[in-house]
């Protein structure tokens, strides 16, 4: 089991009271795993999600079928969430996420935890609250790496005159 005080450290869950924090934690389990270990995959059925605790974690995303998979984040920091469609939706992942080290995470039952959201209205508020802002800045993130993309590929660098 993990601790209310280490999940209280988290932006997700800080400052909820102590009966929430105490039960949102007894759902949780700390879990590691190896360099290479593929958390979920794209289009797989959603029902985990993780907070991390040590180590680099990439999302990646396949463009097209038939090209290479992108890497669209590495999340190295503490507390940082992945594998949020377990709580949200739309119930399968939308991306791929593989430990790039060896790593240590929090893992929740997500559609567990979204019953306890739904039965306590108040914690519920404040999480999924959190969760909209932590989306929203991965989007935010993705957004200005789409339009860098963009703009290099209209605009791609000169080439170097020749002497």
């Amino acid at each position: 089991m993990v601790s209310s005080e280490t999940l209280a450290g988290m932006d997700l869950f800080r400052d909820l009271p102590a009966d929430g924090l105490g039960a949102i934690a007894a759902m949780c389990r700390e879990e590691t795993f190896p360099a290479k270990t593929v958390f979920f995959a794209l289009d797989r059925p959603a029902d985990n999600m993780y907070l991390l605790l040590e180590g680099s974690v990439g999302l990646t995303i396949e463009p097209v079928p038939t090209s290479p998979p992108l890497t669209v984040s590495i999340l190295n920091s503490h507390g940082q969430l992945f594998g949020w469609s377990s709580i949200v939706g739309p119930r399968n992942y939308t991306a791929t996420a593989q430990a790039m080290t060896d790593v240590r995470v929090i893992a929740l039952d997500g559609h567990a935890l979204m019953e306890f959201l739904e039965q306590h209205s108040a914690v519920g508020v404040t999480v999924l609250k959190r969760l909209a802002q932590l989306i929203s800045l991965r989007m935010s993130e993705l957004r200005r790496l789409l339009a860098e993309t963009i703009r290099d590929y209209e605009h791609p660098p000169e080439a170097l005159h020749e002497n």
